[in-house]
């Protein structure tokens, strides 16, 4: 598998579910072979974890309000992509 690029830990930096993340301290990521530092992350809190719980059971209820068909379409592309 090959190491991460910064590109992929860009990525992800977009998708944390914390809201400010460039305002956290922040800890390295290690390739588990070298050792040698790839990046780095926020760090995270409990009440993190509880806005993100929070915002997935909002997004859950729309989900659920949508109509079957128009979430297998989701679902499709998803898998496309």
């Amino acid at each position: 598998m090959p190491v991460p690029s910064a590109a992929d830990f860009d990525r992800l930096q977009r998708l944390v579910a914390i809201a400010d993340p460039n305002q956290r301290n922040t800890r390295p990521v290690e390739e588990v072979f070298t050792g040698r530092e790839i990046a780095t992350i926020p760090v995270g809190t409990a009440a993190d974890v509880a806005a993100a719980v929070d915002s997935a059971r909002k997004a859950q209820v729309a989900w659920a309000a949508r109509p079957v068909k128009e979430g297998a379409r989701i679902i499709e592309r998803f898998r496309e992509l």
